[in-house]
């Protein structure tokens, strides 16, 4: 039986450490690591590196998990709780009381690591103005990613759950500011404001209602509000009238849950609910035609685009956890929003 250590990273590590996380994330992922003064610790069986934990300063006592990984022929030694234990330590002795990490909602074996470790998901608010403007840009960057969530660990926070209460409503209150920064505020006039208000609102509503029955098959769950992608989405909405998605879904209540459980009701959740989409898309090509035509047909195509890319940065969409469960769905689905498209168009 293999034995493995944890030993901190030096620059000569710092190659074989990026092609480990290339070959857990997929190619190009090494671009987005800096190899320049790389600081935090990898794990190794003696001959070869298996995974690792990535650091990074930020502002007076702030830190971020930047990467932690694990290769697939090491997992099963709980070689990610060792490397976590040992980065969040080496935060602590750094003063980084404040600490970071940009997890995919529905990463589930991060999720758990995280909230062992002591990490919550705050309401977006704190996350982005609570802290040190400094590092505002370090997670704004963060906070843009759609399908992810800024995890935080702050014993200052007087949060006592995993996530922030009433998902819904937040999730709501999110689509009406954003229903309302695509039609610059009634710039445009009244008329596309309401129509913006009433796409993102019913758009997010109508996944809400359609994921809920397939959610409810495997017990008792609960929604979770997603923050990646919601700054994005207010500076497109007010710059450019794009609508960067914002949705959540369904999971189960408990706090600990296993993917693998979960694994194929969450890719049907999906999968109904890119369905949805479509099918709004094509409704409201006849059901409001005349505003339809003014921008909001290219605004839905744009999400409808977005939502068909499974890969990191939009592994976090309805494709992302639907081509995780099942390829066959993901090309129907596919298939589905280019006819949706070209039927329209």
């Amino acid at each position: 039986m293999k034995t493995y250590e944890i030993k901190k990273i030096i620059e000569e590590n710092t190659s074989e450490i990026v092609q480990v996380a290339n070959k857990v994330f997929g190619s190009g992922v090494g671009i987005l690591i800096s190899k320049n003064n790389m600081w935090g610790f990898y794990a190794t069986d003696g001959n070869d590196i298996v995974g690792a934990i990535i650091l990074e300063k930020g502002s007076k006592n702030e830190g971020f998990v930047q990467w932690i990984f694990v290769d697939p022929i090491a997992q099963g030694h709980k070689l990610a709780s060792r490397l976590m234990e040992v980065g969040v330590k080496a935060l602590n002795e750094d003063g980084r009381t404040k600490q970071f990490a940009l997890v995919r909602d529905d990463n589930t074996a991060s999720w758990n690591l995280f909230l062992k470790a002591g990490y919550q998901v705050l309401p977006i608010t704190q996350t982005l103005f609570k802290y040190s403007i400094k590092a505002f840009i370090k997670r704004a960057g963060y906070a843009m990613i759609t399908g992810y969530s800024i995890w935080v660990k702050d014993v200052t926070s007087k949060q006592t759950t995993s996530y922030p209460k009433y998902p819904i409503v937040r999730t709501v209150l999110m689509a009406l500011v954003l229903g309302g920064s695509i039609s610059l505020f009634g710039v445009r006039g009244i008329e596309f404001l309401f129509l913006s208000l009433l796409t993102v609102i019913g758009l997010t509503l109508l996944r809400m209602l359609v994921a809920y029955p397939i959610a409810r098959t495997y017990g008792k769950v609960r929604f979770l509000h997603s923050q990646g992608g919601a700054f994005l989405s207010f500076i497109l909405g007010l710059t450019s009238q794009l609508w960067w998605p914002i949705f959540g879904f369904y999971a189960p209540k408990e706090e600990l849950w296993k993917s693998h459980e979960f694994k194929k009701n969450l890719g049907l959740q999906s999968f109904v609910t890119l369905l949805s989409m479509q099918g709004a898309f094509i409704a409201s090509s006849f059901i409001f035609l005349d505003v339809f035509s003014q921008g909001m047909n290219f605004i839905l195509a744009y999400v409808l685009v977005i939502q068909t890319f499974p890969f990191f940065p939009f592994d976090g969409t309805d494709s992302g956890r639907i081509i995780r469960y099942n390829k066959f769905l993901y090309i129907l689905g596919f298939l589905g929003t280019i006819l949706s498209i070209v039927f329209f168009f």
